[in-house]
């Protein structure tokens, strides 16, 4: 176990402060001093012992990297040849964090101290796994790399909702996946497979097939036109569609493990001077490196602003792809820039991004300051049974997603306000803010007292103008009125099933009023070039009462355009089906006819009786009548 490589370097950064304040304060700082732990959570391994280690998980390659547990362990570990490193530097031993000197050729593994949450309450390593062996706690794999990156990976909207793209540029981002989709609708059985099994299907999982209609196809083609199987693919593709309009939208990306840079640890270990072989604004990545690309995007969630994403540039010589020559499938990010900070304050432990090289990303990523917010520290104890359950229940009602959710709202009412107008800027400062109380969520279960969101930033009521308050005051939460963030964007009706009920309820009265008092269904009258003051009030009003956000921001348009192109689609109704197909040439006996007709028969009562009891249930449910009541009473 060795100490961690630590760098020290300037950045731009926007420091976030929440101490004593009740809204963070926020500071563009030029050249701040940053100190960074590029091993945060990192160790390295010989490429003989991740080799054996993918032997004894089952897996027939050398691991690129896996994540290990034990007792007070947590972290990743890389296949790097440092024994090879040592001897290219003249190196022989390497001392351990309480100043044992080894031998380095004797030894496989190397964990970090940011590994090891209490290495300084042990005397010495020997002490560690002394402990480990008596208390029955041994090294295991929780999760390792793959051999190969997959080529294309979906985005969602916390990664889309922070750019402004034109009409144009939808319609670019959004085609392969509106192609994708329609190739299924074609009816094609090879390009539903292909859809439906995707990369995922290789020789290893062939011969151990699921019961899934893509594998009745792929047995028998001509299953695309059973009932069963046809109404199966049309719920697959209308999740698809309306996955598709919370922005899961199909690019050349992939999911990839993140490590620092293994030549600074190495360099750092034996005691040398720090450079590593990436520089600021680099990383190595032998999937992209191997496609010559230069120029990638990634993408860390959770997200809350443009400046938690990086353009990054793809390294790549010689010296590089030897070193690292069996990190095949991580993504080596350097040790002298914010990367990590600006996404969201990664670590090496096993977190993971997104890269894409898609052009119009690439293009209009915007390089911008990471945001860097003040963390505070619990004090250190030793534990007692009431703090690990009082630990346990500050981790409880985790709400990093609720946060995230409040910053996508900002982004709908955001996009009501010219850019530059001072509402627009409250909000950018709003959004940005977001990283800090979405960081204050994960300190709580450390025991670390963490603010919360202010109410007036989304709950209306908090901003409500009433009698008693100053002139002043009333003047600032009549301003916030328009600024709060209280409705769930248009698009996520499509995540959230309650809120698209409420949407068609509130659209189907609005166009019976709109009947009853213009004559004309709403979609008519919204249409209408020249219209009436009383209709010109009605609609205002039909816009600000609705219960979801229409304001056009990224997601919300990106959302119209494939409910434009999908949602008047019409499935076709299925033909006739000849079932004859199902059958063998096998001949059975007269016994084996007999027990599968009783099979039958049971089948047929059972699912006779189940629905009449959803029947009768309706029934009772539409009398207002308790139904756990009718069960009673029925047995």
């Amino acid at each position: 176990m060795v100490h961690d490589c630590i760098t020290h370097f300037t950045s731009d950064v926007i420091e976030l402060d929440d101490t004593d304040l009740d809204q963070p304060s926020m500071k563009y700082i030029k050249q701040k001093e940053i100190t960074l732990v590029d091993s945060d959570g990192y160790g390295l391994a010989m490429p003989q012992l991740m080799e054996r280690w993918g032997a004894e998980i089952g897996e027939h390659f050398l691991l690129p990297g896996c994540v290990i547990r034990n007792s007070f362990c947590k972290g990743c570990v890389f296949p790097v040849d440092f024994q090879k490193f040592a001897r290219d530097h003249n190196q022989t031993t390497i001392t351990d964090v309480w100043g044992n000197p080894h031998n380095i050729e004797h030894i496989e593994l190397i964990l970090t101290q940011s590994m090891m949450k209490l290495w300084d309450s042990y005397a010495s390593l020997e002490e560690y796994l002394s402990n480990c062996e008596k208390n029955h706690y041994t090294f295991a794999i929780t999760k390792s790399s793959v051999e190969h990156l997959e080529h294309v990976r979906t985005m969602n909207y916390q990664f889309l909702q922070s750019y402004d793209f034109s009409d144009a540029q939808i319609d670019e981002l959004i085609a392969p996946t509106v192609s994708e989709i329609k190739d299924i609708l074609s009816d094609d059985y090879r390009k539903t497979i292909l859809y439906a099994k995707g990369c995922g299907l290789n020789e290893k999982n062939i011969s151990h097939l699921d019961s899934s209609s893509a594998t009745a196809l792929m047995i028998e083609p001509k299953m695309i036109d059973d009932p069963y199987v046809k109404d199966q693919l049309h719920t697959m593709i209308q999740k698809r569609i309306d996955d598709a309009k919370v922005g899961v939208l199909t690019v050349p990306a992939n999911y990839s493990l993140v490590s620092g840079d293994p030549y600074a640890l190495c360099q750092s270990m034996f005691g040398l001077k720090v450079t590593g072989l990436l520089k600021p604004g680099q990383v190595y990545s032998k999937y992209w490196a191997s496609k010559g690309i230069d120029q990638i995007v990634s993408f860390r969630a959770p997200m809350t602003s443009h400046n938690n994403i990086r353009s990054l540039q793809i390294a790549h010589n010689a010296e590089m792809d030897e070193f690292y020559q069996y990190m095949t499938t991580p993504t080596i990010f350097n040790c002298w820039d914010t990367c990590a900070d600006a996404m969201n304050g990664f670590d090496k432990d096993g977190d993971c991004v997104i890269n894409t090289a898609f052009p119009l990303l690439v293009e209009h990523t915007k390089e911008l300051p990471a945001i860097v917010c003040v963390q505070r520290k619990a004090p250190k104890c030793i534990p007692t049974e009431d703090d690990l359950m009082q630990s346990n229940l500050d981790s409880f009602g985790n709400a990093v997603g609720e946060v995230t959710n409040k910053i996508t709202s900002m982004y709908e009412v955001q996009a009501r306000f010219e850019k530059d107008s001072r509402p627009y800027r409250i909000l950018d400062y709003r959004i940005k803010c977001g990283q800090l109380y979405q960081q204050n969520q994960i300190d709580k279960t450390k025991g670390i007292e963490a603010k919360e969101m202010p109410k007036s930033w989304h709950q209306w009521s908090s901003n409500k103008i009433s009698d008693g308050k100053t002139s002043s005051e009333k003047k600032e939460r009549w301003q916030n009125q328009s600024l709060t963030a209280d409705k769930k964007p248009y698009f996520m009706q499509y995540i959230y099933p309650a809120q698209r009920i409420q949407m068609q309820e509130y659209q189907k009265k609005s166009n019976e009023k709109s009947i009853l008092q213009f004559r004309i269904p709403l979609e008519e009258l919204l249409a209408k070039e020249e219209k009436t003051p009383e209709e010109e009030t009605f609609i205002r009003y039909y816009h600000e009462k609705m219960p979801l956000g229409t304001a056009p921001c990224t997601i919300n348009k990106i959302c119209w355009k494939l409910e434009a192109i999908f949602d008047h689609m019409k499935f076709a109704k299925p033909k006739e089906f000849d079932y004859s197909i199902l059958k063998s040439d096998m001949e059975y006996s007269k016994d084996l006819y007999k027990k599968i007709q009783k099979l039958y028969e049971k089948y047929r009562r059972e699912t006779s009786s189940e629905k009449k009891e959803r029947w009768q249930n309706q029934s009772l449910a539409a009398a207002n009548i308790p139904c756990k009541l009718f069960r009673v009473f029925w047995i």
